[in-house]
């Protein structure tokens, strides 16, 4: 209880379901599970996953779920043993990305759903839908323009 006698807030970690294992989806996923959180990570292709390290496997940090995320039925296989609080749809194909992150907002309603996307018309009209779209080219712009900026001081 804080001191005007209102519960506190109970933090915990997140659940976490990220389709792709490419470079972002395998950095995404290494980077929540360092922090705590309890990450799955889909593909399409199972040999995607030898790049994770054994340690983190052997842990079970890292949890490999083989399937497409397009698939409704794949993405509730994904989901089936605890609720997730998180989807991240991070494979190299906005069409995918998009699809899945669809299904996982609304047919399996994962409260938090981010979509990485390359093209900003794509962006824009998903975002007026309601969708929490980031755009992999400004991501990487506006990190560009920060560190290049930090420098200067």
């Amino acid at each position: 209880m804080t001191q005007n006698n209102e519960p506190s807030h109970i933090y915990r970690s997140r659940r976490v379901l990220i389709l792709g294992c490419g470079y972002m989806g395998l950095d995404i996923a290494l980077r929540l599970s360092e922090s705590g959180n309890l990450v799955k990570i889909m593909d399409v292709d199972s040999t995607t996953f030898s790049r994770i390290p054994d340690e983190i496997l052997e842990s079970n940090r890292i949890q490999t779920v083989h399937g497409d995320g397009i698939f409704e039925d794949d993405l509730r296989r994904a989901v089936a043993d605890h609720q997730i609080d998180v989807f991240i749809a991070a494979t190299g194909i906005t069409s995918v990305n998009i699809t899945s992150a669809q299904l996982a907002q609304h047919l399996i309603k994962i409260p938090n759903v981010l979509c990485v996307v390359d093209d900003e018309d794509i962006e824009e009209i998903y975002s007026q839908m309601g969708m929490h779209i980031l755009n992999r080219r400004k991501l990487a712009v506006e990190h560009i323009l920060v560190d290049a900026m930090e420098q200067n001081k």
